[in-house]
């Protein structure tokens, strides 16, 4: 099963709290017009926008991204406490225009090679009017980006 599977039938608290942060009507305000492809403006007077960058939803310079790191402990099987480390891009595929796959994967073997990490997930909304149905469109794959590292590619 692929990493990102068993989190997200494992249900982790990690999960949850970011579903549940995403719900908040001031971090929504912020982060739908970035899935939509909406280019935001950093405003250093708006509080949600404050918000969204002090929980490490999006970047805290212009233009605002969705650059997602998701961390969480866990101790080994030497009782050693450890974080595990996630990195996640986010793409959306607008009418029109080319698929992001490519220009996703350039971007996320770019993070990973900041963090120190070989492998990550790209998530890649298809916002396209002739898109398949979402039941059918919805996929997991795995690419491997131009430096060798393994990507786990959704698409939704």
């Amino acid at each position: 099963m692929i990493r990102a599977e068993r989190l997200i039938l494992a249900r982790a608290t990690h999960l949850d709290s970011l579903a549940a942060r995403l719900a908040e009507p001031r971090v929504r305000r912020i982060v739908l017009p970035l899935l939509a492809g909406d280019l935001v403006q950093l405003d250093p007077y708006d509080d949600d926008l404050a918000y969204a960058c002090d929980l490490g939803l999006v970047t805290p310079k212009d233009p605002v991204r969705i650059d997602l790191l998701i961390r969480w402990p866990y101790t080994n099987e030497n009782g050693k406490r450890h974080w595990q480390r996630e990195a996640l891009e986010l793409k959306v595929w607008h009418p029109d225009k080319a698929d992001p796959l490519r220009q996703g994967m350039t971007q996320l073997d770019r993070y990973l090679d900041r963090l120190g990490l070989d492998t990550g997930i790209l998530i890649i909304f298809d916002r396209r009017s002739d898109a398949p149905d979402l039941s059918e469109r919805t996929q997991f794959d795995i690419a491997t980006t131009q430096t060798g590292r393994t990507v786990t590619v959704l698409r939704a």
